[in-house]
């Protein structure tokens, strides 16, 4: 699964973790949203949110 993603950019905002991530191969689809949020956190979190920017190849994802 996350051979296929990258982490851009990483922020944190209080208790929230903000991920930027992209699809290293565009052609491949995108793991679950609950996959991407395991990816980002290492398996760690309490509630997460998935947010689109207007690019196919990137997601926003919000973990508490």
């Amino acid at each position: 699964m996350s051979t296929n993603l990258r982490i851009d950019e990483e922020s944190r905002d209080g208790k929230t973790k903000v991920f930027y991530i992209s699809r290293i191969n565009p052609k491949m689809s995108w793991p679950s949203n609950s996959n991407l949020a395991v990816f980002c956190s290492g398996g760690v979190f309490k509630k997460y949110k998935i947010l689109e920017n207007g690019d196919p190849n990137v997601k926003i994802v919000m973990i508490k």
